[in-house]
């Protein structure tokens, strides 16, 4: 289990330094609100890193979904031809 938690933890921050481009002193990223309820505690005192982590959450879950929609759609026009 803690391997698995450490795995995902390394995905999230590998996933932020490529959309980043890995420009660790670009400005700071605005924090969106209305992305939903989805949330997973962190270790970190700063009530920020948590908003921000659970952004970037939020993300890659409405990325995800947005792939497996598209992906739907191409499957269903391949069985329609």
């Amino acid at each position: 289990m803690k391997a698995t938690r450490n795995l995902f933890h390394a995905l999230i921050i590998w996933l932020a330094l490529t959309v980043t481009g890995f420009d660790l002193h670009a400005g700071k990223e605005p924090l969106y609100e209305g992305l939903g309820s989805y949330s997973r505690n962190i270790t970190t005192d700063s009530p920020e890193a948590q908003r921000y982590f659970d952004q970037g959450l939020a993300f890659v879950r409405d990325s995800f979904r947005k792939k497996i929609l598209s992906a739907i759609t191409v499957v269903r026009r391949f069985l329609e031809l």
